[in-house]
């Protein structure tokens, strides 16, 4: 293992990552959940943004309601596609009861998919 392997694999543990259980969980929901649209029916559409549209899916694998976050990248400078492949790998990193948590992501037709947990009780705007 080279030194700098090294550095990143112990700043990953000690910042309580294990690379090891992380892709592991990862391949894990790409089997349970789904790793292409294809693997996906759209129930709804949730929204749409300047640069995508969120729908809630259901998985044809778990039969379970997800959100599916897709992001046309083939549009985007650089910089941008930069930025929306940097999300997904935030999302991943973060696992906390009070956020929503994130499934699996791909690119498929020049789109970045993110799927995320389905919060049935709306969005933040809608909370009183």
């Amino acid at each position: 293992m080279k030194a700098s392997d090294y550095e990143r694999e112990k700043a990953r543990v000690m910042n309580g990552v294990d690379i090891n259980s992380e892709k592991a969980e990862m391949e894990e929901n790409k089997r349970s959940v789904g790793s292409c649209v294809n693997d996906f029916t759209v129930v709804k559409e949730l929204g749409r943004g300047s640069y995508g549209v969120v729908y809630r899916v259901l998985s044809n694998i778990s039969k379970k309601e997800y959100v599916m976050k897709k992001i046309n990248i083939k549009h985007m400078d650089q910089k941008h596609q930069k930025e929306a492949i940097k999300e997904a790998n935030i999302l991943r990193r973060v696992k906390h009861e009070n956020i929503i948590r994130y499934y699996t992501s791909f690119v498929e037709h020049e789109c970045l998919y993110i799927i995320m947990e389905y919060a049935d009780g709306g969005d933040l705007q809608q909370v009183n």
